[in-house]
């Protein structure tokens, strides 16, 4: 059954239909996903073949959606992973039909030409704000339009900030994927504006304030915060600071500043100034845990980070200001408070405000009774929005438990997980809540609770709260401990309430549809699902729908939330103004000036040929391993014109010749295969099947070109040193070579050098290297034991044994040459020595 559709969905949909190729950027759940699917349930047939890349997330999701719409089982868009083989994907292409498919898989196929190119009707690109010009969905799009300029070309982003940022990212990327049209969908957009104003649902706001001692944390975690922006201003003046604001600082958009400013420089910071980062991001944490957790959480996380903090080399300077000791201080207070002579505790656990709220709201709602249970028609009475898993157990916990019970049992785990048994204070702790030493040290005997059970992590039905067969089980498991409050009473009726986080709203599809909600709690804000909201009930305007918006007032999380939708609105202005002097090529498919020089035949200016086209031998065919295609390399090689020929390979990553093996290394990968020891059998491997192995250490531009920092580098070979593992790699493998490379570009020109003058690879013979099979055409193997007494014989250096080795099948050969026939291949002198060596006697 389709949908109902809002007159601004029309809007986009017929956009969408209309214009071939075409890029779509909206705001934050104005209904995305809703155009993605009816578009798909459109092309679902055989006589399409359409291709979604950057979706394999959400493709069940996509798939169940288009199921319940009506679309016809044989007909459903198939989900490609690697459990499909090339002969299955090949005959799901022919079959036809939408393919939701890993950008790895499909850039394989189409250069295997496992899949028809001109016979595909259109790929559709979600998250385009991901594709950079090494990503691979523009390596496939630029493979896609070199044999297709028929089909069509649809891309979608719900990021208008990502593209804000930057240097004109959108014409970029609409370059990228070869579009020339473009549309901005905003919240103050006039179709939507008009739309969704017309039936807004009843929105009451509530605004809770924070406890005196939450806001005296909260006033030292900015003070520190501002502290340390200052500091890193001060101490690294590379930095732009327009950007670095304490309102940026709020929320991840920092993080991603800092990050973006500082990447390519990051070696040459100081110890001080990398530790200022990680100190910001700290802080922003224990900012927006404030709110979020109970005080118990909190504490015990606050607690970790001061110690793990400690064991630093240097420990970080917003512990040591009057704003730490107010907030460590605080925070205790909202747990304990310890008596003027130390010799008696008070117990105190304050609760969140926003649970005495909730209770409240929850109890009014019931009271209120505006619908019967028999008139839900299948739907809940309340559904609870939170932000994540730890949020929801609380909750659940609370629901079950009052707010006192439920913290004087976190209080009580908490102590006796703590390894301060033997303190004064902590002794005086587990008196004050029942607890003794003994009992602490025979906890891990206990059986654990229905609460603790909740609190380790979220349990099978957490995204639908408590179910009466859970309620069953806990009222028998603890009918003793059991309150009973108008908290129970409100669970107790079936399907009356729902908790759910946002990450699992997004995996349920059409979450308020399926539900039916007539009471929603937004217990933390959301932008995404507000507008969700607004359209759910634009959709549904005659069904009653209360919305009650949750924050805490002059808080960090309201400001985040303010400075979301405020960046989001600027983002989309720049973006307007953007379009309006964009800049589009005429002819959006046309191909590269290198490549057409690749194309052109090349003219002599030999007299004695007549100044004809000369065949020259153009050595550019490369055999990559399919693992490699994570990569930027692979995608630039082909831009430059290179012949790619993706298999499995046994032994290294690209084989540029017959004789020339590469292993590509990126640093992570370089030292994890170091440690391991993976290196050394690769590097034996390459040694062994081909004549010439390298190892390439790839550098990625956006980091500090370099392998450590200089001052861990030292003469004395240690364990723990990459160098040091670098130099006995080379001494074992003296005819392995290393290439450096600061760039994958940089990659590219060196690929260009080395394969100057030798033949181009044979893919099967590639392919049989390393496995059990054996080599197709006779390549040369060498027993690296033979090779190892070989050099070892007197007369045979470093730089004659492999010319001994092409002349020799064996040792025993070797053995019998004579003087004049060992000559020629290794000098008078060495063919001597090594003629004695064979032919003395050794009992004389």
């Amino acid at each position: 059954m389709a949908p109902f559709w809002l007159d601004f969905e029309k809007e986009m949909m017929e956009n969408l239909m209309l214009e071939r190729d075409i890029m779509f950027i909206t705001a934050k759940g104005l209904a995305m996903r809703t155009l993605l699917t009816n578009f798909l349930r459109i092309h679902c047939s055989a006589t399409n073949l359409v291709l979604c890349l950057n979706t394999m997330e959400n493709a069940e999701l996509y798939v169940e959606t288009l199921e319940a719409q009506g679309v016809e089982k044989q007909y459903l868009p198939k989900i490609i992973t690697n459990k499909f083989t090339v002969q299955d994907r090949k005959q799901l292409y022919k079959e036809g039909g939408c393919f939701f498919i890993t950008s790895r898989i499909l850039v394989v196929d189409l250069l295997n030409q496992a899949i028809d190119v001109p016979m595909i009707t259109g790929i559709v690109v979600a998250e385009a704000h991901r594709v950079t010009d090494t990503s691979v969905e523009a390596f496939i799009l630029r493979l896609y339009r070199e044999m297709n300029r028929t089909g069509f070309v649809k891309a979608f982003s719900e990021d208008a900030y990502a593209f804000a940022s930057g240097f004109h990212k959108v014409e970029q990327v609409m370059k990228l994927l070869y579009l020339r049209k473009l549309l901005l969908y905003p919240r103050f957009h006039v179709a939507i504006h008009s739309c969704l104003n017309q039936h807004q649902p009843e929105v009451y706001e509530i605004e809770i304030p924070l406890t005196p001692l939450m806001k005296d944390m909260q006033a030292a975690l900015l003070v520190a915060m501002e502290l340390t922006l200052n500091e890193l201003k001060r101490s690294c003046k590379e930095l732009d600071e327009t950007e670095l604001t304490m309102q940026n600082a709020l929320s991840k958009a920092l993080e991603y500043m800092l990050k973006k400013q500082l990447s390519s420089i990051w070696h040459r910071l100081s110890h001080k100034t990398r530790q200022l980062t990680g100190d910001l991001t700290v802080l922003r944490q224990l900012l927006a845990y404030l709110t979020r957790y109970d005080a118990i959480t909190y504490y015990s996380f606050l607690m970790a980070q001061k110690a793990q903090n400690g064991q630093q080399r240097t420990p970080s300077q917003w512990l040591f200001t009057s704003a730490a000791d107010r907030l460590f201080t605080a925070a205790k207070k909202r747990l304990y408070k310890v008596g003027k002579k130390k010799d008696k505790v008070e117990i105190t656990l304050e609760p969140n405000s926003k649970w005495k709220s909730l209770d409240d709201l929850l109890n009014e709602i019931n009271q209120a009774k505006s619908k019967l249970d028999e008139n839900l028609a299948g739907g809940v009475s309340t559904l609870i929005m939170v932000r994540d898993e730890r949020t929801s157990s609380q909750l659940r916990e609370y629901l079950y438990f009052n707010g006192s019970d439920m913290l004087e049992h976190r209080f009580r785990q908490y102590l006796q997980q703590k390894n301060s048994s033997f303190s004064t204070e902590h002794q005086l702790l587990l008196q004050a809540i029942g607890l003794t030493t003994t009992t602490t040290a025979t906890s891990g005997k206990r059986k654990s609770t229905p609460a603790a059970a909740s609190d380790n992590g979220p349990s099978e039905l957490a995204s639908y709260g408590l179910s009466m067969e859970e309620l069953a089980d806990l009222s028998q498991a603890d009918t003793k401990k059991r309150p009973k409050t108008a908290n129970l009473s409100v669970i107790l009726r079936t399907n009356q309430l729902v908790i759910c986080t946002y990450a699992q709203g997004k995996k349920c599809g059409s979450l308020l549809e399926d539900l039916q909600p007539e009471h929603v709690i937004l217990y933390d804000p959301d932008v995404a699902f507000i507008r969700e909201l607004e359209i759910y009930h634009a959709r549904y305007y005659e069904d009653p729908l209360n919305v009650y918006f949750m924050v805490y007032e002059e808080s960090a999380e309201q400001q985040a939330y303010l400075t979301e939708i405020k960046r989001e609105k600027e983002a989309f202005e720049k973006l307007i103004k953007q379009k309006e002097h964009m800049v589009i090529p005429l002819n959006v498919y046309d191909i590269p000036a290198h490549i057409k020089a690749k194309q052109t035949p090349q003219y002599s200016l030999d007299t004695r040929t007549g100044g004809r086209a000369k065949v020259q031998l153009i050595s550019n065919s490369i055999v990559i391993d399919v693992r490699e295609f994570r990569s930027a390399l692979p995608s630039m090689l082909h831009k430059e014109g290179m012949q790619l020929h993706p298999v499995t390979l046994e032994v290294g990553d690209y084989i540029l010749s017959s004789q020339m093996c590469v292993e590509r290394k990126s640093i992570s990968d370089l030292f994890g295969s170091l440690n391991n020891g993976r290196l050394f059998n690769q590097a034996e491997m390459m040694t062994r099947h081909y004549q010439i192995p390298m190892l390439l250490v790839e550098f990625n531009p956006d980091k500090p070109f370099a392998l450590q920092e200089v001052s861990e580098i030292t003469s004395d070979i240690k364990h723990s040193s990459i160098t040091s593992k670098l130099s006995l790699l080379v001494l074992h493998f003296p005819q392995l070579r290393i290439l450096w490379s600061k760039s994958p570009q940089a990659t590219v020109d060196l690929f260009k050098l080395v394969k100057k003058g030798h033949d181009d690879p044979n893919v099967e013979t590639a392919v049989a290297v390393g496995s059990n099979s054996g080599p197709s055409n006779g390549s040369t193997f060498y027993n690296m034991n033979s090779v190892d007494v070989l050099r070892k014989l007197p007369g045979i250096t470093q730089h004659n044994y492999r010319k001994v080795m092409a002349h020799c099948k064996n040792l025993a050969q070797l053995s019998n040459m004579t003087v004049d026939e060992l000559e020629p291949l290794i000098g008078h002198s060495s063919a001597r020595k090594l003629h004695r060596f064979f032919t003395h006697n050794v009992n004389s």
